[in-house]
């Protein structure tokens, strides 16, 4: 059996990096996250991963660009930036695969999807699977639950207790 694909997201935003590893959570796929170029270095290294998702916008993120590119590893990059100058200065490195930065992730996890294609494996599923976010941070709520219905998934959001007991109590028993 295969080995799951590596991915590392590089961000400044950790909450970012974490929303995408808990969005892959039930994929094949391990992914590792790290806040500075320092860290993704010590990954990169470690875990040898074979996408490597940087925003250039991390201390030294151009040098960590640049250092990858030129690396034997043969990792794919793809950069993730909201700014049209610094999109310029990625493509000036020979990285085409750029992902424009929006306030809502959903595009940065598709982009990984995409550049993963056949590699990527979906959880075997007969029916699509009833799922419950329960979150006090309503816009990671509101994310995630976006992610999973895009997926085929029948998801039901809450943000507090009483609301969890509530559509528990009118959720369809599990056979």
């Amino acid at each position: 059996m295969n080995e799951p694909v590596v991915v590392l997201i590089v961000d400044r935003d950790k909450n970012l990096v974490d929303l995408v590893i808990r969005a892959f959570k039930p994929f094949r796929l391990s992914i590792f996250g790290a806040a500075t170029a320092h860290e993704a270095k010590a990954l990169i290294d470690t875990v040898r991963p074979s996408l490597i998702v940087v925003d250039p916008a991390v201390d030294k993120g151009f040098e960590l660009l640049s250092e990858v590119r030129s690396s034997p590893l043969g990792s794919e990059i793809m950069a993730v930036t909201s700014s049209d100058e610094t999109i310029e200065k990625v493509r000036g490195l020979g990285i085409d695969n750029v992902v424009v930065k929006e306030e809502h992730p959903g595009s940065l996890i598709d982009a990984v999807v995409m550049v993963l294609g056949n590699r990527f494996i979906s959880p075997p599923q007969a029916e699509p699977a009833h799922i419950l976010v329960a979150s006090g941070a309503e816009r990671l709520c509101d994310v995630l639950c976006e992610f999973l219905r895009l997926r085929g998934y029948f998801v039901a959001s809450a943000v507090t207790g009483h609301e969890v007991l509530e559509i528990a109590r009118h959720a369809p028993a599990s056979s």
